[in-house]
């Protein structure tokens, strides 16, 4: 587990911040947070007025802090000379050691609002709500909140008593959060206004997702990665890793470039089994910092970059035995100055495996659309809403936008959360 900086480092880094006249790193961040300022704060050893303004953006900094991909510190000046200010370590720091300001007190609105969904989105939009005056009510419908946050994210990465902290601010503004109900199943649109919700915020997450095409992608032993994560978490969470038997080998191969491909890799390595990150783009462009493919690396997960996947092999029980790959490069073979990546004649190779991960592809909510056909749900299965109000085609019922492809992260997801928020509240003051 990475741990966080003290005192003494964070002040020494607050102190290489240029202090920008015009900070780009601000209009990067997804949030808007007032970077110069909290890290001024900092080596003025306020840490509390840091915390303070962080929190005029950010409830949730210390769950940034730890796995934001930090846009922001891309931003930076100092990145070109390879000595970008740590950003998202220092918002760490404040958020692990500045001491809460008391919330002012918000006149009641009145009115009633259910976020369906506890992920940050759904978190984000809570808080917002909650700070505006609204009585808010939290539904999940797995059995713990915090959504892809608890499902998905390793314990290394972002501990469960971090999350817990987060969600205590929620309880302190008054938020009530209910586990085990679905929309659809245990609820409906119809039941929630029964029961005196003036208006719904969906905050579903990602949706249901697809598994990438590939030759024997069916075999036995092949499962997607976040399917992975969220049966370690799950059984993390339930105090019964270890003593229940898990149907993954000791040889694990994962396909993709992602966060979710890394932490596989990783907690594949914490349980005893090898690991090997495999994906067809160079270590530059994956959507990554390059702390944590080092960080996998140091703990013993093999990164092989420039390798892409053709087929998952079978032995003859049907379960997978090795995956077949061969390597890429880049190539202008008509001399028209278009360098590509191409695969590299005669270089293909099998590396053994007795499981295999796979990152998801997409993601999509068409499933809502049959349970709920009063909502408007697109082929692409992305929820339609007005793009002046948020509202979906169901009066009173709102929806966070869609992530952008390539563009998920928790902290956009805080983004979109508030935004969402915000289209309620203004809903109300019209």
């Amino acid at each position: 587990m990475v741990l966080g900086a003290g005192k003494k480092d964070a002040v020494e880094e607050a102190r290489r911040c240029l202090q920008c006249a015009n900070p780009v790193c601000v209009p990067a961040c997804p949030l808007g947070i007032d970077i110069p300022g909290f890290i001024r704060a900092i080596r003025e050893n306020e840490t509390d007025k840091a915390l303070s303004l962080i929190r005029q953006k950010n409830v949730f900094a210390s769950i940034c802090g730890r796995i934001c991909p930090a846009p922001c510190e891309k931003a930076c000046v100092l990145e070109e000379e390879g000595v970008t200010i740590g950003i998202r370590a220092l918002e760490r720091f404040v958020a692990d050691t500045g001491r809460e300001k008391a919330a002012a007190s918000v006149a009641p609105t009145g009115k009633k609002v259910a976020v369906v969904g506890s992920g940050p989105a759904g978190m984000a939009a809570a808080a917002e709500l909650a700070g505006q005056g609204f009585s808010v009510t939290v539904f999940e419908s797995g059995p713990f909140a915090g959504g892809a946050l608890a499902a998905y994210i390793p314990e290394f990465r972002l501990p469960r008593k971090t999350l817990t902290k987060e969600w205590d601010i929620l309880k302190k503004l008054g938020v009530e959060v209910k586990t085990s109900v679905g929309l659809g199943t245990s609820m409906t649109f119809e039941s929630l206004q029964a029961e005196g919700f003036n208006a719904v915020l969906l905050a579903v997450g990602a949706g249901s997702v697809k598994i990438a095409s590939l030759p024997g992608v069916n075999l036995g032993g092949v499962f997607f990665a976040a399917e992975f994560l969220q049966r370690i978490n799950f059984l993390q969470t339930t105090r019964s890793l270890g003593k229940e038997p898990l149907p993954f080998g000791k040889k694990l191969v994962i396909i993709g470039s992602g966060a979710d491909a890394l932490d596989c890799g990783r907690v594949a390595v914490r349980l005893g089994a090898s690991a090997t990150v495999i994906f067809e783009h160079t270590e530059d462009e994956i959507p990554v910092r390059a702390a944590e493919v080092q960080q996998a690396r140091e703990e013993g997960v093999a990164v092989e970059p420039l390798a892409r996947v053709t087929e998952l092999l079978g032995d003859a029980r049907g379960f997978v035995r090795a995956v077949r790959c061969f390597r890429m490069d880049f190539a202008d073979p008509a001399s028209t100055g278009q360098w590509k990546l191409l695969p590299v004649a005669g270089s293909e190779f099998e590396v053994p495996a007795d499981t295999a991960l796979v990152s998801s592809v997409g993601g999509s909510h068409a499933w809502l659309g049959r349970i709920l056909p009063k909502l408007h749900v697109a082929s692409d299965g992305t929820i339609r809403t007005n793009e002046l109000t948020g509202m979906t085609s169901v009066a009173g019922v709102f929806a966070v936008e869609p992530a952008k492809a390539g563009e998920p992260s928790a902290t956009r997801a805080f983004a979109a959360g508030r935004r969402a928020a915000q289209n309620v509240v203004r809903f109300f003051q019209t």
